[in-house]
């Protein structure tokens, strides 16, 4: 009969019940027929057998006997875990802090890079990207743009035959009127098809098609989606929202200012945009501003899904010949559309072909900035790991040659040499378990801080998922298995091979000589060569960030507040017609009513503000006396209101400020920066001069302004020219409020009071300072340094251990050798240079493999860093100079153990 496990122990009773009753009836039976109550009990236990072993045997064909030794052994491993307090803590602390690390890290990683989107078969997503081809361009569809025009999707859509369906999508904030005053809001626009082409499915209601993004829509106004976590947060989960009216004023600058609540979007699925969580989703053609889709407008992202059978290849061919024939009308003519790829330049879009890319993960402008960052932390968190399992090993090795006469007594009464390995490695498995459980728990937590560090550096709104999902899970459990293996399996198979006859003689510490075993010093060098490159790594980092630091940026970055006000319920149409702007009276209350209020130095309003990411670039010429004409076809361009130079903290070198009149009608005014001003002007008389602007306008200059960076801390200060906002030909209702204040909360006081008393319909973003645009520009190498310091110190502290435990053990394991030593004429200064002498064996292999490991690591690292090398010499001395004072360190106390060795004691000992 089959036993279960559970049944163990009530069922051995039962068993022993039985033996003894079986043999109480057999010494009954015997005394019953004449014989002595000793004698029967003799013949019954002879006629029985080994009770014992009965019992095995008769346990044997119950079954799970090797699960019940398992759970033996597991007992023991308990126990002698808990014998060895510090051995077990300091384990589990290394486990906790190596294996959480690289699950955070790993979390991280998943969401940004790895993680599918929550779609029908992703697999068959596809991104449809920007990419330059041709004049020395090396064709990489890797390096796309992910935004494309939505007159590129119109072309698609009608002509393509590669695709079963095809999605539009572009993310901005819209104002959301509501009882309690207007505020942004984040919509996702898309095209009809999206919902059929993704196979998404609404909670409630339904979701937007293809006769919803055409003009007209509902009577009421377009449809609207409302997302999973905003109909919660929002609106209360209430089911009665379907039906409900939103009112989104002029600033959608659509043809229906309203919506109507159609369905509400399942949960699980947010957006295409790793990161982002619209709380609505509305039809492309409720936000094209021109009634109708613009093939130079690059704002959207295009995604299709690959009809069955067709291959990306032939996916690309098709779209790029699309995409050539929808340009060839345009060739030549003055309406050819550009396409802005970076400050650098403007590329036309002849030079552009469109590539097919894999879309399973969605798109994601992060990506760009941190998808190597990610793969350089990845790879230091691995290195530290490995570190760690060096020192595991040690540990373990260690501890079980500590325990050599426990092993030997046990192989002299039976044991085998591969249960004495199992017992060991149960010893592994239940740290390595437990230091992963702890570690998920320390992952959760590293990763919150993790995504917060990211969310800081970003410029926008990120929601990523770093939790423990599925992936994330399995990753730790083979973290686990590969932890128990490479630290675990070694040391047990080494501690278990005992001789009984000479480890019993010997005792748990075996006397110096050519037998005495050794407790893993070869990990030493590499756990040395594995930190080097860390601490070197963590260096340049370092240098890098403190060189960003002290980055003079040419304005101030302190006490500025910026604010982003949509002011398109107010706005009006621009001259051309082509767009609209804040009419001119509004915005010079506004500018006086800030001004006035306590606490403000000084306010201003611009078109954009410094380290944003957003630039507008204009062509500009200048003739010289000499009749040569200096050119800039992308001179970076910025409209400011008057107070803009003291706002900031720039200096105006020569010339004089905008005044409030000059604008709309008075003669075109600009201001130089000084590179501007030189490259113009070289002479020096720039102020005073003309200047011709978008080909045709003729700007005088009056005054020179000092140079500031723009877009990024590492670049040069641009050629940039100011002018007067108010008399700009920039048609965009957004404004940008900057105000100098002696806190961030006085300035958003100030500006928010400024609106609901001027215009109560305009929403005002989150404000931002400059101290936080600062650090966003610098937030990849910040993140990358802190992390690398992190990881620094952790495998600093687990080779200064290691080497103070090989040390220490070699120390104690020679104690009557030093003892001789001593009792025979050395002196202790001796006995110090000699444990030098061993340590530098140990070091030196090491230092030298590590300097040729980071030779190679830190070429991984050229794109991120500033103003130093890969290879810097100082960085890479300094970091040697850290990890010999650690290791010299982790010397002392044992070569002070030695020296202080009384001959003696030693000799008495042994």
């Amino acid at each position: 009969m089959r036993r279960w496990p559970w049944d163990w122990e009530r069922h051995k009773d039962d068993l022993r019940e039985e033996l003894e009753s079986h043999l109480r009836l057999a010494i009954e039976d015997r005394v019953a027929r004449g014989q002595s109550p000793e004698q029967a009990r003799a013949e019954g236990i002879r006629e029985m057998g080994n009770g014992p072993l009965v019992a095995d045997l008769t346990r044997k064909q119950w079954g799970w006997e090797r699960l019940e030794r398992l759970g033996q052994d597991l007992r023991y491993a308990v126990r002698q875990l808990a014998k060895t307090l510090g051995y077990t803590v300091t384990a589990l602390l290394t486990l906790t802090l190596a294996i959480g690390a690289n699950t955070a890290i790993f979390g991280l990683f998943y969401a940004l890079l790895l993680r599918s989107l929550p779609v029908e078969r992703p697999d068959q997503i596809v991104e449809i990207k920007l990419e330059l081809w041709g004049r020395g361009v090396t064709k990489d569809p890797g390096n796309g743009s992910d935004l494309v025009s939505d007159g590129l999707y119109d072309a698609l859509a009608r002509s393509q035959s590669v695709f079963s369906g095809m999605c539009g999508w572009k993310e901005h904030q819209v104002n959301l009127r509501e009882p309690d005053g207007t505020r942004p809001v984040t919509a996702a626009s898309l095209t009809g098809g999206c919902s059929r082409m993704l196979g998404l499915r609404p909670l409630l209601g339904r979701l937007a098609g293809d006769a919803d993004d055409r003009p007209g829509g509902l009577k009421e106004g377009y449809p609207i989606v409302l997302g999973y976590d905003y109909w919660r947060t929002h609106f209360g989960a209430d089911p009665g929202v379907i039906g409900r009216v939103m009112d989104f004023g002029a600033s959608l600058r659509a043809k229906a200012s309203k919506g109507v609540v159609v369905g509400v979007m399942e949960p699980g699925f947010d957006s295409v945009r790793v990161g982002g969580r619209p709380s609505i989703y509305v039809p492309l053609e409720m936000t094209d501003p021109l009634g109708g889709h613009s093939l130079a407008s690059v704002d959207t992202t295009l995604l299709g899904r690959l009809k069955d059978g067709v291959r990306p290849e032939t996916a690309q061919a098709d779209v790029d010949r699309i995409f050539q024939a929808t340009l060839k009308p345009f060739e030549g003519g003055k309406d050819f559309p550009y396409y802005i790829f970076d400050q650098g330049g403007v590329t036309p879009a002849s030079h552009a072909h469109l590539i097919v890319a894999p879309g399973r993960t969605g798109y994601s402008l992060l990506r760009r900035d941190y998808g190597k960052p990610l793969y350089l932390i990845e790879g230091m968190v691995a290195l530290s790991l490995l570190v760690a399992c060096a020192y595991l090993a040690m540990l373990a090795s260690a501890r079980g040659l500590g325990r050599r006469r426990e092993f030997a007594v046990r192989m002299a009464l039976g044991a085998s040499r591969r249960r004495l390995a199992a017992q060991l490695c149960y010893e592994s498995v239940l740290l390595a378990t437990s230091g992963g459980a702890l570690g998920i728990l320390f992952a959760w937590g590293a990763g919150r801080v993790l995504l917060l560090l990211v969310k800081r550096a970003a410029a926008g709104d990120i929601e990523l998922r770093t939790g423990p999902s599925g992936a994330v899970l399995l990753f730790t459990l083979v973290l686990t298995a590969l932890t128990v293996i490479f630290s675990g399996l070694w040391p047990a198979w080494r501690a278990s091979g005992v001789d009984p006859a000479r480890d019993i003689k010997e005792g748990p510490i075996p006397l110096a000589g050519r037998s005495a075993p050794r407790n893993g010093t070869w990990l030493v060098p590499l756990q040395i060569a594995l930190s080097l490159v860390v601490v070197v790594m963590a260096a340049l980092m370092g240098s890098t960030v403190a060189r960003l630091i002290a980055v003079d940026p040419g304005f101030s970055t302190s006490r500025i507040t910026f604010l982003n006000a949509d002011l398109s319920p107010r706005a009006q149409k621009t001259a051309d017609g082509k767009g609209s702007e804040a009419p001119p009276a509004l915005l010079t209350a506004l500018y006086d009513r800030i001004r006035q209020s306590p606490g403000v130095e000084q306010v201003s309003i611009s078109q954009s503000y410094p380290l944003s990411g957003m630039f507008y670039l204009e062509p500009a010429s200048s003739t010289l006396p000499s009749g040569a004409i200096r050119k800039d076809g992308v001179l970076t361009s910025l409209l400011v209101m008057p107070g803009y130079f003291r706002t900031m903290g720039i200096p105006i070198l020569e010339g004089r400020d905008f005044t409030m009149g000059e604008g709309r009608n008075t003669a075109p005014v600009c201001i130089l920066s000084r590179s501007a001003a030189s490259f113009f002007f070289p002479g020096g008389n720039a102020v005073g001069a003309s200047l011709t602007i978008r080909n045709s306008v003729k700007a005088r200059v009056v005054a020179v302004a000092g140079d500031t960076l723009y877009n990024d801390l590492r670049e040069p200060a641009p050629r940039i020219i100011y002018e007067p906002y108010l008399g700009g030909s920039w048609g965009n209702p957004n404004a940008k409020i900057a105000v100098r204040s002696r806190d961030s909360a006085t300035a958003v006081t100030a500006v928010r009071s400024a609106f609901r008393e001027l215009a109560p319909d305009v929403a005002v973003d989150q404000p931002v300072t400059m101290t936080d645009l600062v650090e966003r520009t610098m937030g990849r190498e910040r993140l990358v340094a802190l992390l690398s310091g992190f990881f620094a110190l952790l495998t600093l502290a687990l080779t200064g251990i290691g080497i103070y435990g090989v040390l220490n053990y070699g120390v104690v394991r020679r104690r009557a050798e030093i003892g001789i030593r001593l009792a025979l004429g050395a002196s202790p200064s001796g006995v110090v240079a000699m444990i030098v002498r061993e340590a530098v064996r140990l070091i030196l292999p090491g230092v030298l493999l590590g300097a040729g490991s980071a030779w190679a690591a830190t070429r991984l690292l050229k794109t991120l860093l500033f103003g130093v090398k890969p290879l810097d010499p100082w960085m890479c001395a300094v970091s040697m100079v850290v990890l010999l004072g650690a290791s010299a360190l982790a010397c002392a106390l044992p070569a002070r153990r030695a020296a202080s060795v009384h001959p003696m004691e030693a000799l008495r000992f042994e």
